[in-house]
């Protein structure tokens, strides 16, 4: 039972969480972050600057932040803004949840930022300090709460036993030190707050707690929207039966005001999205994840590789979630009260993050950084199962824990290392580095295939695929229904062509089809090549290849590519060839096209079209 700690237990709780502080702030110091204000926290923390320093909270000036953007490399693509079309406004795709957290820090960096000679325009060192120490000191917080309720259902061993895995033998210990301003540290800290104060309400019913159990939720709703399923902790705690629920819902009823107050506690975070909402697009709102080739897929999960693959599977790269795990089931035996509360939070989770399309969440992290947040339920589940080993076989337990933390911290390392790739990794490759420490020689055609984010791709492994021509097109037939584009006096190896001209013929289709019909293979290339002719007197202008994919008939992965001007003959014939990389589908039925596009006035002949498709052999 939750119990108020005499002081000899507290002093044990504070001498754990201040020795497990030191050692990360060593590790900051041995592994430190860099540029930590780019990429995505760049879109979490640009509320900031932008409203208070730069008076530009719709971001419709763009120069101050193109000048940040260049001089602090923060990110390659401005990914984190939407234009909203017939306005000058651009919005963040961010909730703005994470700005509230780094708003302490924030100010406190702009005011100090003279005194130590910085500039005050939100990004120079200062600031970057100033907030990645003080989400390490949020995660503190978190630490010292969790071993509060460790200590609340186990004895001090287990308790230690459980603390250490969880912060030692997880993906924690690496987005700790260096992954620091991401949403999954914070909201481990907010979770496990929430978990103590909805033990305190359970026990004591006091609306104080009601309080801050709303304002938690409300506060790590903004900061991700998904985790909603937090409410679940406070209203499924502690339920025996129905008539518990009930009993739960009838004293929260009880008094309208005071659960007005609450539920206003609750909006007041998300109150500031939705007016940035309004003010920004005019919706109060507004989905931004407006990009097709990622989103929610709720019909079709990817449950299974986000927990079991080797490309990121959260049980191959944290297996002491595994024990974590099979503590929750234990739960329902030994602990009926908390377990509806665990399962539900838990069961949601997993199945909402792992209904993200890019379920592997990029590079950011080793192991599975988006379920860090239920790492505080795990911690008891894992104090259950601790609890239940048999004395008989307790040493070797011991002894596998132990193995599952040295494996955890030397696979982190590997990751900081680039030994462990931070996206493509797949089985056979894990089996060569399975505790190197250096990468294998020749060990890169194991690993899934590079997806670089050039502009331009290529193909340097060519011998590893098989190719399918599909398309072998020298025009030396009317197109029908186009008769008027057809040549019958120039060609490259005969006297046949087509014409394009901007307005008139300006898009030649080459080719279309759905990606499950090409391969089922999670990758293939199209390689599209032409030859083209500029007559005497017209501009050296090449015409595009493109090749877009699409899903539900919204665009994405759109490539295009012509030759520079400089390099084109006049009154020859020049030949234009490109390779494109099938993008990471949301689904196999999404499609494809590929044509040809000439958006200029000056006219040019093509011919000899030719489409291939390029798929991994099936050794490979």
């Amino acid at each position: 039972m939750f119990q108020r700690f005499p002081k000899h237990i507290m002093f044990k709780i504070k001498i754990t969480v201040f020795f497990t502080a030191i050692i990360i702030l060593a590790l900051k110091f041995i592994f430190p972050e860099s540029n930590i204000l780019s990429w995505d926290v760049f879109g979490y923390y640009l509320y900031l600057p932008a409203r208070f320093i730069y008076h530009d909270p719709y971001l419709t000036r763009h120069n101050w932040l193109n000048d940040i953007v260049e001089q602090y490399q923060s990110t390659a693509t401005l990914y984190q803004l939407y234009d909203i079309p017939d306005t000058a406004n651009r919005v963040i795709k961010y909730s703005m949840g994470m700005s509230y957290l780094y708003a302490p820090f924030f100010f406190l960096a702009h005011w100090l930022a003279p005194f130590f000679h910085y500039p005050q325009d939100g990004y120079s060192g200062i600031y970057a300090l100033s907030i990645e120490y003080g989400m390490l000191f949020y995660s503190f917080i978190g630490l010292y709460y969790l071993l509060k309720i460790l200590y609340s259902y186990f004895n001090s061993i287990t308790a230690n036993i459980a603390f250490i895995l969880i912060v030692f033998g997880t993906n924690y210990i690496q987005l700790t030190v260096q992954y620091s301003l991401l949403t999954h540290v914070p909201l481990f800290t907010l979770y496990c707050l929430l978990i103590y104060f909805t033990i305190q309400w359970d026990r004591y019913k006091q609306w104080t707690d009601f309080y801050k159990l709303t304002l938690l939720c409300g506060l790590i709703t903004i900061i991700r929207p998904n985790e909603i399923v937090c409410v679940f902790i406070p209203l499924l705690w502690n339920n025996i039966s129905m008539e518990s629920f009930k009993n739960k819902w009838q004293w929260i009823n009880a008094s309208y005001l005071k659960l007005t107050g609450s539920l206003l506690l609750f909006c007041i975070p998300i109150a500031g999205q939705l007016l940035y909402w309004k003010a920004t697009t005019g919706q109060w709102f507004f989905y931004s994840y407006l990009n097709p080739g990622e989103g929610l897929d709720f019909l079709s999960p990817h449950t299974l590789p986000f927990l079991f693959s080797f490309r990121k599977g959260w049980l191959v790269y944290s297996p002491v979630v595994i024990v974590a795990i099979i503590g929750v089931f234990i739960i329902a035996r030994k602990n009926k009260a908390i377990f509806p509360a665990t399962a539900v939070v838990l069961g949601l989770s997993v199945y909402l993050v792992s209904c993200w399309s890019c379920w592997w969440y990029a590079g950011g992290s080793y192991s599975q950084r988006a379920i860090l947040s239920t790492y505080p339920l795990l911690a008891i589940g894992l104090g259950y199962a601790i609890d239940a080993i048999p004395s008989r076989i307790k040493f070797a337990f011991y002894a596998l824990l132990l193995f599952l933390l040295t494996l955890n911290l030397f696979q982190a390392w590997q990751f900081k290392q680039d030994i462990i790739d931070h996206e493509r990794m797949t089985y056979q490759y894990y089996k060569k580095i399975w505790f190197k420490t250096e990468r294998p020689e020749n060990a890169e055609s194991l690993l899934l295939v590079n997806r670089g984010v050039d502009f331009n791709e290529s193909i340097t492994d060519i011998d590893r695929y098989d190719e399918k021509r599909v398309v072998n097109n020298k025009f030396n037939s009317v197109i029908p229904g186009k008769e008027y584009i057809f040549c019958d006096t120039l060609g490259f190896d005969d006297h046949s062509s087509v014409w394009m001209q901007q307005g008139q013929n300006e898009f030649v289709d080459a080719f279309a089809s759905t990606y499950k019909a090409v391969t089922n293979s999670d990758h293939f290339w199209i390689k599209v090549s032409i030859y083209f002719f500029i007559p005497p007197g017209q501009q050296a202008k090449s015409p595009n290849i493109v090749t877009v994919f699409n899903h539900n008939n919204q665009p994405y992965k759109y490539r295009n590519i012509h030759l520079p001007d400089d390099s084109i003959k006049i009154n020859q014939w020049n030949y234009l060839e490109y390779y494109y990389l099938s993008p990471e589908v949301r689904t196999v039925n999404d499609d494809f096209k590929v044509y040809i596009w000439h958006p200029n006035a000056n006219k040019v002949f093509i011919d000899n079209l030719a489409v291939s498709f390029l798929t991994p052999k099936k050794d490979e």
